[in-house]
């Protein structure tokens, strides 16, 4: 997780590299056929992208600073449409990885919970 995010002066580093890994994982979910597979790989898929250090990234990187998209809030509302509402099992894997993630990284201090702003429309 720590080097999905490339800090090596682009514009939106986050977006490029992010953006290319989330489809990517998507079109591998997609092609399981295995209920059981397709379950270990959706909570896979939460563990990777639903990181508190990502998260903030993509705040300060998109929200904030207005700059390009947000992959992992795309990611997440794309996880809560396949879920739709005859899938519980979905929404809670997807809801219980993001929310450990939007109090941000451990070492975050006076910004704990920071990340979980563009999420508020969501969460309420």
């Amino acid at each position: 997780g720590k080097h999905i995010v490339n800090n090596d002066g682009q514009k939106n580093p986050l977006h490029s590299s992010l953006q290319t890994i989330i489809e990517t994982l998507f079109a591998v979910l997609q092609e399981e056929t295995s209920s059981s597979n397709w379950a270990y790989m959706l909570n896979e898929l939460c563990k990777l992208i639903f990181r508190g250090e990502l998260l903030l990234s993509e705040y300060q990187c998109s929200y904030h600073e207005k700059r390009g998209s947000m992959p992992i809030m795309q990611a997440f509302e794309k996880l809560l449409k396949i879920g739709g509402t005859t899938k519980p099992h979905i929404y809670k894997t997807v809801v219980s990885r993001i929310s450990v993630a939007w109090f941000g990284p451990t070492d975050s201090g006076n910004d704990v919970g920071i990340c979980a702003i563009p999420y508020r429309e969501h969460i309420v």
